[in-house]
């Protein structure tokens, strides 16, 4: 009969110390093979292009508490980063290089997110959804899917239709004094009452209608008349220096800080690269100056 030496662990607290250290090494082995799966989902060409599961992946692997995997999830973290960094600067020569090629003069004028002036409108990349949104006048006029050609284009043909569908000055002006007139007479105000420009616009839109709507007045023979180009005309209103004539005025009352809080009641008028105000109202009066002359 064997005795055990004193202190010595016997039978029993071996036997307990084989089993834990088998459920240990099988914990662990459960733990490698879900990292190795895990992981897997980055095996094969092309699969580091995608940023999002490469991220996903390394979050998980951090997450599985093996310091080997944690490792390679803060490694596979740092190349989406870096990765992440070179893509929008190589994003951002290639747009730059196609608005260029398209007739355009981009400017840089936002990091967060990428944006450029590129006269008359501005392009920003709005890269959570993919896809770079086109304005005029703070207003969208046109998206694309983030790809150079394809944002250039949209940037061409936005300008094209806002071109296409101004009134010449002297016409618009005409018909912003006419629905100036017609709001007036359904509201009951005063002529040389102030009337906020975006209550005109339904009245301009509706003046500048066809002779299609006009004898069928339904939505498929309505021509739409977006704030963009409403925007578009008011400002080249502004430019053409034709807001004096005829023995009136036309005075455009900018926004204060407290109303352009509420974009949807104001219109931006541009005065030019980099530069404009949000209207807020506007009125014809008389014009004393050319009564003087």
């Amino acid at each position: 009969m064997e005795v055990e030496e004193a202190g010595a662990p016997g039978a029993r607290d071996v036997a307990e110390r084989v089993a834990v250290f088998v459920r240990a090494a099988a914990a662990r082995v459960r733990a490698w093979r879900a990292a190795g799966s895990i992981a897997r989902r980055l095996e094969g060409p092309g699969a580091l292009e995608d940023l999002a599961t490469v991220r996903r992946v390394a979050e998980a692997l951090v997450n599985t508490g093996l310091p080997e995997a944690a490792a390679l999830g803060e490694e596979l973290r740092g190349f989406a980063a870096r990765e992440e960094g070179e893509r929008r600067l190589r994003r951002g020569r290639e747009v730059v290089e196609a608005l260029r090629a398209a007739g355009a003069e981009p400017r840089r004028i936002g990091e967060e997110p990428p944006a450029w002036e590129a006269p008359p409108l501005t392009v920003t990349l709005d890269e959570a959804r993919g896809r770079a949104v086109v304005c005029y006048a703070r207003e969208a006029v046109a998206e694309a899917p983030l790809a150079a050609g394809r944002i250039a284009e949209a940037w061409r043909q936005a300008r094209e239709v806002l071109e296409k569908r101004a009134r010449p000055p002297a016409e618009f002006r005409g018909v912003l004094l006419g629905a100036y007139r017609a709001w007036l007479a359904r509201t009951g105000q005063q002529f040389g009452e102030r009337v906020g420009v975006v209550d005109l616009l339904p009245e301009v839109a509706l003046a500048l209608q066809g002779d299609k709507f006009r004898a069928d007045p339904r939505r498929g023979t309505f021509v739409d008349y977006p704030r963009a180009q409403f925007a578009w005309d008011l400002a080249a209103l502004v430019r053409s220096g034709l807001l004096a004539a005829g023995g009136l005025r036309l005075e455009i009352g900018p926004a204060t800080m407290g109303t352009t809080a509420h974009k949807r009641r104001v219109l931006w008028v541009e005065g030019g690269p980099g530069g404009g105000q949000y209207c807020l109202s506007l009125r014809f009066v008389a014009d004393r100056g050319e009564e003087g002359r």
